[in-house]
């Protein structure tokens, strides 16, 4: 009894009743690892006011039908700085907008050289966390959707487990 094969009853009403529990299984999954993303991205990024640490959020959980019915989820940030973070500067000049002079923490200036710098990858590396330790953070919903469809397929009439 314990091989896992079902038997009796309608296959077709079977697999439409999994439906349900498998898109809602799903749509966790992927919002479980936005969560972890957002949180893993937050603790990547260097806090000189926290203004970009704290702009770190979970992108909306989607539906895409076009490539084979996947949930999406993510982390972005609308923080003009956190591509910066991201991604890092290259050495360049700035100039004052208008004719008035730029400030500096040396005092106003008619330009000034940015030296640059590297970035420090925070949805990269909290991208590769979540791929080394994905199955730990999707077990529960995994389970959760296990438990869900053996009680659904149990509810069939006719349908048993052997």
């Amino acid at each position: 009894m314990a091989s896992g094969h079902y038997i009796g009853g309608s296959l077709e009403d079977l697999v439409e009743s999994f439906t349900g529990p498998t898109r809602r299984a799903a749509r966790n999954m992927a919002e479980a690892g936005g969560d972890y993303l957002v949180e893993r991205a937050q603790a990547h990024t260097p806090v000189e006011t926290g203004e970009v640490r704290e702009s770190w959020h979970r992108k909306p959980t989607g539906f895409r039908h076009e490539v084979t019915d996947i949930y999406e989820s993510g982390v972005e940030s609308e923080h003009y700085r956190a591509r910066w973070v991201e991604h890092g500067v290259k050495p360049h000049r700035i100039e004052p907008d208008d004719e008035q002079a730029i400030e500096t923490p040396e005092g106003p200036r008619a330009g000034a050289d940015h030296p640059g710098f590297t970035g420090f990858h925070p949805v990269a590396n909290a991208a590769a966390e979540l791929e080394a330790k994905g199955d730990a953070i999707l077990r529960p919903e995994a389970e959760r959707w296990k438990q869900e469809t053996e009680a659904e397929a149990a509810s069939h009439p006719g349908i048993t487990r052997t």
